[in-house]
């Protein structure tokens, strides 16, 4: 073993830009006797597919690539890859990594090498924002392991050179949570099961090897990726060619101590299986992809296969045309399926990258190719990730000849499926809630959707379905709940795209209902005691039930003498205009309010004194109450917002006073159009014109003296 410095210097070049095409469908499991059934893609060539948001090349007037792209955690990406690497034997260029921000621009670049070859085959993201890469130096049969820490500034900490006298490498790399890093490769050097070995190397932090092992089968045996499980335990992915030229996938389990818990050998004679890349499933499971090389029809396609969390095979598709084409990386996206990206060179003259997105049972749902030239170019794509915004970010190379450069591309996302319902009311766990409560709850959707909601509600859980295609958040169940009872209720949100997302189950608990006499009627207007009243006066109070379902009446006692006369009675509201009023005089009143169970409160007596006579030249006060800075929907409103924003009906609620002679009416316009003329309180119009725009809402207020003021305010209306 040895293990060196080296200088550093690194370029970085990705991949993407986007072509059409006409061919690509999967194969049913994989058997010796499994045919493509005709030449046709099952799906127009973009059908679902997302566009490129963007497209970056770099390099030299050489060789260069890149091998491995990673979303960093400042929403960046960083490349690893060959910079400024020679056509000609023996090839000799630079180890690089490249920094780029989350457009694609790049911030650094670290290079390392120039006398000999160097390849990046894969990196990772420390904790601390550095990053550790492994890739090879030397030749093809004379090889090293090469291993570089560098910082988040892209200055070098440490490097290995890793071998013996004969092929070294390593392929994929995956971080560990104390920062040590597990890295699979191959060894010829120190191989102890056949010609080629799978190598495994544990590092620490400091670049001290803690870990070297090898495993494989008796003959030649190829790590090409390793992932690490939520347990500690490492899974290893590559294939071994057997002694009759045979090659298959293999995949091995150890332990967080490098013992194998199982190794699986898969294949079919007449196959070559060529496993490149591998990752987590959400069941537990793992997905494999590369290619598979028909020795009959004499071509490779994209081969994709799922395995359960012991190694056994569930499924395998093959994708491509009638010439070669290759999966190199493989990831489980935010929705439960894959996304591959490789190679093609089945539908067009030349080499395209290939892009895949199959559902979680391999079933392919679109695809896509890419050049950044649309002819003579040869592009590749060896790598790719789902962002954070749940785009897709690829990394492969582009050019011809004897000059290729490093190609990135970003594609857009597919649609999304909606936000999961949240904010319920009644808000989960609630107790004491009234039988006869709405249910409401917010959701929105990424692409703004339209959507519908399947509700579930009952006493059990999970609770049964009770509406599907809802398409408010808000909902009456059309019966009254069951007083001291526990529901369960659950929302599902559906966009058009057939995409849903459920929300959690929430629960309430409806009270128990006893009867509590309505409120005594208080705060009374005008005040008690009050002078100077204006003659054309409206009695207010507050009154009311702590029972929302008891519907209230009042009793109404007025006039000069003590005790006054009942002048209404069973009256609905909560406000009575008795004027005009004699000037100078002493009124007394009272209310009374009885619920429907037959509870009465007695409110106390009041008096006021009126004006005495005068001219009146003062002008009334009037203000627009509601609408305000808000928006509203269908009279409720929702948030305080900059200007006014209505949708559906709204009252409009004007508070109007005058302390000499009292209001004699207030008028209402639209848009200068008289809407409603109110003689007495409460001045509230329902707006329920069904128009769009913007419109001027405008009040004025008369006293009885016909002194006149007025408010108005900017709508905007929709519906």
């Amino acid at each position: 073993m040895k293990a060196i410095s080296s200088a550093k210097h690194l370029v970085f070049a990705v991949l993407i830009c986007l072509v059409m095409a006409v061919y690509a469908h999967p194969v049913d499991d994989f058997t010796a006797d499994a045919r493509k059934s005709d030449d046709t893609h099952p799906l127009d060539a973009f059908d679902g597919a997302p566009g490129v948001l963007w497209e970056k090349v770099y390099g030299t007037s050489r060789m260069d690539w890149g091998n491995s792209i990673k979303q960093t955690e400042d929403g960046g990406y960083v490349i690893t890859g060959a910079y400024d690497r020679d056509f000609w034997s023996p090839w000799p260029g630079h180890f690089t990594v490249i920094k780029l921000d989350e457009h694609g621009d790049e911030e650094w670049q670290y290079i390392h090498g120039g006398d000999i070859a160097y390849d990046g085959y894969d990196i990772v993201e420390l904790s601390d924002g550095g990053y550790v890469a492994v890739g090879e130096r030397g030749y093809a049969t004379l090889s090293d392991m090469f291993v570089v820490n560098i910082d988040a500034a892209g200055n070098e900490r440490w490097n290995l050179t890793i071998g013996g006298a004969l092929s070294d490498t390593g392929s994929g790399i995956a971080r560990l949570q104390n920062d040590y890093i597990v890295i699979v490769g191959t060894t010829s050097s120190f191989s102890s099961h056949g010609s080629y070995d799978i190598w495994l190397l544990k590092i620490d932090k400091n670049g001290n090897i803690l870990m070297n092992k090898t495993y494989g089968t008796s003959y030649s045996d190829i790590g090409n990726d390793i992932l690490v499980t939520g347990d500690g335990y490492y899974i290893l992915a590559g294939y071994t060619e057997s002694g009759n030229g045979d090659k298959d996938a293999i995949i091995i389990k150890l332990d967080p101590d490098g013992n194998v818990r199982w190794q699986r050998v898969m294949g079919e004679d007449g196959y070559d299986e060529i496993i490149r890349s591998i990752d987590l499933a959400s069941d537990g499971g793992y997905i494999l992809a590369g290619c598979a090389y028909n020795y009959s029809a004499g071509n490779a396609d994209v081969y994709v296969m799922k395995v359960n969390s012991n190694g056994i095979k569930e499924w395998c598709r093959f994708f491509g045309g009638d010439n070669y084409d290759e999966a190199y990386c493989i990831k489980q996206t935010h929705d439960g399926g894959y996304i591959l990206a490789g190679v093609t060179q089945s539908f067009n003259q030349d080499q395209d990258i290939y892009v895949i997105k199959i559902n979680e049972y391999g079933e392919e749902e679109w695809y896509k190719l890419i050049s950044h030239q649309p002819y003579n170019c040869e592009d590749s794509g060896r790598s790719i990730v789902q962002t954070r915004d749940y785009c897709y970010a690829i990394a492969g190379s582009t050019g011809s000849s004897t000059n290729y450069d490093i190609y990135v591309v970003k594609l857009d996302h597919e649609n999304l499926p909606p936000g999961q319902p949240n904010h319920p009311i009644p808000w989960d766990g609630e107790t004491d809630v009234d039988i006869d409560t709405i249910l409401s709850w917010c959701c929105s959707d990424p692409d703004d959707d339209p959507l519908t909601f399947d509700i579930y509600l009952g006493t059990e859980n999970p609770p049964p379905l009770v509406e599907t295609g809802y398409r408010y958040t808000e909902y009456q169940y059309p019966e009254l709940f069951e007083t001291n009872t526990t529901y369960y209720w659950m929302v599902v949100a559906r966009d058009d795209h057939d995409h849903e997302t459920a929300g959690p189950v929430w629960k309430f608990t409806t009270g128990y209902p006893q009867n509590i006499p309505p409120y005594t009627p208080n705060s009374p207007y005008p005040e008690n005691g009050s002078v100077d009243v204006p003659l054309n006066i409206t009695l207010r109070w507050k009154g009311g039930d702590s029972d929302p379902n008891d519907s209230v009446v009042y009793d109404i006692m007025f006039g000069t003498e003590n005790p006054p006369p009942k002048i209404v009675e069973n009256y609905t509201m909560t406000n009575l205009s008795v004027g005009p009023l004699n000037t100078n005089t002493t009124y007394y009143w009272k209310v009374i309010s009885r619920d429907d169970h037959g509870a009465v409160s007695i409110g106390p007596l009041w008096h006021f004194t009126t004006v005495a006579a005068q001219n009146d030249d003062i002008p009334p006060y009037v203000k627009i109450l509601k609408p305000d800075r808000a928006i509203y929907l269908f009279n409720h409103e929702i948030i305080r917002f900059p200007v006014t924003l209505v949708i559906g009906s709204v009252d409009i609620k004007i508070k109007a006073v005058d302390n000499e002679t009292g209001i004699n009416h207030v008028e209402i316009y639209v848009d200068n159009d008289m809407k409603a003329n109110l003689s007495s309180e409460p001045f509230i119009w329902e707006w329920s014109d069904v128009m769009f725009g913007i419109h001027t809402i405008k009040v004025i207020a008369y006293d009885s003296s016909y002194n006149s003021a007025e408010d108005s305010i900017i709508v905007w209306k929709f519906f």
